[in-house]
């Protein structure tokens, strides 16, 4: 996807009993990626931190909510059919 994240060390281990379906810029498995910051994946344990708190860690999606563009977000829950988000 865009920049590669500080992830830990992409070895197999990292993957291991993880689905890789989605690959990096340079080819390596990734496990998701970031819309808002751009970051890749590449365990689970790294998506949910970033992902944990409101999304605390993403510089993109902080920087969005204090730009005040959450109605931007309400509509992208509003097609994946989520009624509400708290904050929203």
């Amino acid at each position: 996807m865009a920049a590669a994240s500080s992830s830990p060390t992409r070895t197999e281990d990292t993957l291991a009993g993880q689905s890789a379906v989605f690959k990096d810029g340079d080819g390596e498995p990734i496990v998701g990626f970031c819309l808002w910051c751009g970051n890749d994946f590449y365990s689970i344990d790294e998506m949910n931190t970033h992902n944990a708190d409101g999304m605390l860690a993403c510089i993109g999606f902080q920087e969005m909510m204090k730009d005040g563009d959450s109605n931007d977000l309400q509509s992208i829950f509003e097609v994946l059919s989520i009624t509400s988000v708290e904050g929203c």
